[in-house]
């Protein structure tokens, strides 16, 4: 019951809400399908006409204690001094929990990729929101992430980031 009274408060109170979603919408225009703000269905509704099944990938319709519980860790897959930091404080500016910030192995990562561990694929979509990411750059972590031990999200930031 608590659960639910937070998350009708949350839904109800767009305030916070439609920064994500803004920049969420930007990329979409440029998109063909799966654009960046359609959840799991495809469809691009806000996630309050939706709070159930299917619209939960945008970030808005994950509760401020989901992103809190959310570990991201942001790896720097350029040689850009400061860029995965920098990604990393636009995530955390949004709620999202900032586990380790560092330098990926391969330096040479011409595109931004958002990995997920075991499930939330739904909160690697908020994150690739609120970065800008397309959709299609969210794919599950594979073995040799090894931040995903302890991240749910893992983002290699790419030199798509730079400038």
């Amino acid at each position: 019951v608590v659960v639910a009274a937070v998350l009708m408060v949350v839904l109800s109170s767009n305030t916070p809400a439609p920064t994500p979603n803004e920049i969420g919408d930007t990329p979409a225009a440029q998109g063909g399908g799966g654009s960046q703000p359609a959840g799991p269905g495809g469809s691009a509704e806000p996630a309050a006409s939706g709070a159930g099944a299917g619209a939960g990938s945008s970030s808005s319709s994950l509760t401020s204690a989901e992103r809190g519980a959310t570990n991201v860790a942001v790896l720097n897959g350029t040689t850009q001094t400061g860029l995965a930091r920098e990604v990393a404080n636009k995530i955390q500016e949004q709620g999202f929990k900032i586990g380790s910030v560092a330098t990926n192995a391969d330096q040479t990562v011409p595109t931004t990729i958002v990995a997920f561990t075991a499930g939330p694929e739904r909160a690697a979509l908020a994150v690739a929101r609120t970065i800008g990411v397309d959709r299609g750059s969210v794919q599950p972590a594979d073995v040799n992430t090894t931040v995903a031990a302890e991240a749910h999200v893992v983002v290699t930031v790419g030199s798509d980031k730079l400038g």
